[in-house]
């Protein structure tokens, strides 16, 4: 019996499948081994060399696109790396200029604070100096006014200088005592009280005036009622020097016409202190001297007693000013009691003064008279 085959199905597509299906032709006998069904799902393709090449190709193709895309991805993130790079670049130009400029104008604001106060210090260095040394108002500064005053009056001295505020009759008034010093003489305790508010003397108080009027009461009088109740500081203080000057000298003669007329003084006890060289203190000398202003001296014509008398003042000579000046006078008295007892001699003394000194202008008239 004729084999028969199916109708739409060729004996060239049967080999194609028996091949693509690893079986065999359904003209062939079936073989012990293959007896089993056939399982399609667990068949193998064979490979041919066109299939493999097929795959390569399409690997290939794929791998190019996959480098592709990295290479583009690479490019986006080399890209991306020189944004960011430029990016940080400028930020680091920001920062460093921002930097730069916090510290210039740190440096230009310390600078200009610098020269501010610099400029401040030196306007008001200068205006001290006009203040202090161009200005034609008197200082406010009393203890340099004080300095001052010292150069002025060399015959004195200025100790213990104190200053203090004190309130007084609702008003704030700068006391400023001191010890004004005749050298080896007596002391003067001076308080200037001064209104805060305008710098004006409002009073003058000096103490122990008694000890000067016993040496002048005509210069007191004229310290204790016209220069120190009318506020006279000036006045006050160049009287008191031109009075100290002429104090020494005053003593310091007086004590040369004791020493040459020694033998000649009518009282000697009254100076037996000052003539005695165990006396080595001066100021005991001065204690002494500074109230002596008279020197009596006696001589003999015909064994007739006469007593030559010396008297020296000292007044205010000048009260606008406070200048003080010698008065001194000359008198010969007869101790006898004949006759006229005294002749003034002044006159004659006060010409020879005008030439000589007080001890030459003596011994001129002694010589003549006696």
């Amino acid at each position: 019996m004729s084999t028969t085959s199916s109708p739409n199905v060729s004996n060239s597509d049967l080999e194609t499948l028996s091949d693509l299906l690893r079986t065999s032709s359904p003209n062939q006998h079936k073989s012990p081994q293959i007896s089993q069904s056939l399982n399609i799902s667990k068949a193998q393709v064979i490979s041919t060399p066109e299939d493999k090449l097929i795959e390569l190709q399409t690997q290939k193709i794929e791998l190019l696109e996959k480098r592709d895309q990295l290479v583009k991805s690479r490019a986006n993130l080399y890209n991306e790396v020189n944004d960011l790079r430029v990016k940080l670049h400028d930020l680091t130009k920001e920062a460093t200029f921002n930097s730069n400029q916090q510290q210039l104008e740190k440096l230009l604001d310390s600078n200009t604070k610098a020269y501010i106060e610099k400029l401040e210090l030196k306007n008001l260095k200068n205006d001290d100096y006009i203040l202090n040394n161009l200005n034609v108002l008197p200082s406010a500064d009393w203890n340099l006014r004080l300095e001052y005053i010292k150069k002025f009056v060399p015959f004195l001295e200025i100790d213990n200088i104190n200053t203090f505020n004190e309130y007084q009759n609702e008003q704030m008034k700068r006391i400023i005592e001191f010890k004004l010093i005749l050298p080896l003489i007596f002391k003067l305790n001076i308080k200037l009280f001064i209104n805060c508010d305008n710098d004006i003397l409002d009073k003058i108080e000096v103490s122990d005036c008694f000890k000067l009027s016993l040496i002048s009461s005509s210069f007191t009088q004229v310290l204790t009622k016209n220069y120190i109740p009318n506020k006279k500081i000036n006045n006050l203080m160049y009287a008191l020097n031109s009075f100290s000057k002429l104090l020494h000298t005053r003593i310091s003669i007086i004590h040369k016409l004791l020493k040459e007329f020694k033998d000649n003084l009518y009282d000697t006890t009254k100076y037996h202190d000052l003539l005695s060289d165990t006396i080595t203190d001066n100021k005991r000398k001065y204690a002494i001297l500074q109230n002596i202003d008279e020197v009596e001296l006696k001589f003999h014509i015909n064994e007739k007693p006469f007593r030559l008398v010396l008297n020296w003042r000292i007044v205010m000579g000048d009260v606008i000013i406070g200048t003080c000046q010698s008065s001194i006078s000359l008198y010969v008295i007869d101790d006898s009691g004949d006759g006229n007892n005294s002749r003034n001699l002044s006159q004659i003394y006060q010409t020879l003064l005008s030439q000589y000194d007080v001890i030459t202008s003596l011994r001129i008239i002694i010589k003549n008279i006696f």
